[in-house]
């Protein structure tokens, strides 16, 4: 049975999420900012992403990092050491750094446009990581075999950074939860994949880095009921933003998709968006994996 079929006989009777991973290296332009694309963060090639997200009923755009250098070479936290000269390259603290608490990345810090978001950004002023998420956003809920849920994945392999804190757990919640309403995405994929060497790892204030990560999940669920609540606002404001940033007659974007109030899930109608854990292998759209959904919740 081919899989196109099999998603559309486990949607229809399970209401199964068949998930692919949409992966921002794979068909994809980097580095350029022509007109009229904003790919200095990546765009999609349209139709090799409808193509390859065609059997799925959701997506998870990759990758968002805390960390200022995404590292995809490293394997955990270790001291890193020339095996030559025996020279210590980085400590472990050096090798899974504490976030810096200021923005989340795309890319290398130092590259053009390289964080997504930041407590500066704006709606009517969208960063170039931004504008390439809520485009491929966009392309799946008008995709012709049917809308597609997006979501954000936060983390990834290359990502070794620590959030080291209570604070910068609510600091990196609320920047995450921003991406959401932004570019009207469906939620946050949270993908820890070195949360146990990150525990190891010694820091002055002598936090268990599983409270910190406790407490973005928490706050995360808080955020994203906020950005729930204001999804029609802020669809209209984006709205105004792209109308007043065309030049004086030219003809405005038409309408891709009707607002709602409210994010949809594969259990309701009318819940807000979800946070998801996954562990994985990285794998492109056109591999099947199986993953278990929750809903992070605070008492």
């Amino acid at each position: 049975m081919k899989l196109a079929a099999l998603s559309a006989l486990l949607a229809g009777a399970h209401g199964a999420e068949v998930l692919g991973y949409l992966e921002n290296w794979n068909d994809v332009i980097w580095w350029d900012n022509g007109i009229p694309n904003n790919c200095v963060q990546g765009c999609f090639d349209v139709q090799a992403m409808i193509n390859k997200t065609t059997p799925y009923s959701a997506v998870n755009y990759g990758f968002v990092f805390f960390s200022q250098q995404p590292t995809p070479n490293q394997n955990g936290c270790a001291e890193i050491v020339n095996k030559t000269t025996g020279k210590v390259l980085k400590t472990s603290v050096e090798a899974c750094p504490v976030w810096d608490g200021k923005a989340l990345y795309m890319s290398s810090a130092e590259k053009d446009g390289s964080h997504a978001v930041d407590e500066k950004t704006d709606i009517q002023n969208m960063t170039a990581g931004l504008t390439a998420i809520a485009e491929v956003v966009r392309l799946g809920r008008m995709h012709p075999a049917g809308p597609k849920r997006t979501k954000i994945t936060l983390g990834g392999w290359s990502d070794f950074a620590r959030l080291g804190s209570v604070p910068n757990a609510q600091k990196a919640a609320a920047l995450a939860a921003k991406m959401v309403q932004y570019t009207f995405a469906d939620g946050i994929d949270i993908d820890l994949e070195h949360l146990i060497d990150q525990s190891k790892v010694p820091v002055p204030w002598h936090i268990d880095e599983f409270q910190a990560w406790a407490s973005f999940i928490g706050n995360l669920r808080k955020e994203l009921d906020t950005v729930s609540d204001k999804w029609v606002e802020y669809a209209h404001r984006r709205k105004s933003a792209l109308m007043g940033s065309r030049p004086r007659g030219t003809p405005g974007p038409r309408a891709s998709w009707r607002p709602s109030s409210t994010l949809r899930s594969t259990t309701s109608t009318r819940s807000p968006p979800t946070a998801r854990r996954t562990s994985r292998s990285h794998g492109p759209p056109g591999s099947t994996r199986s993953s278990r959904r929750t809903t992070p919740t605070t008492t």
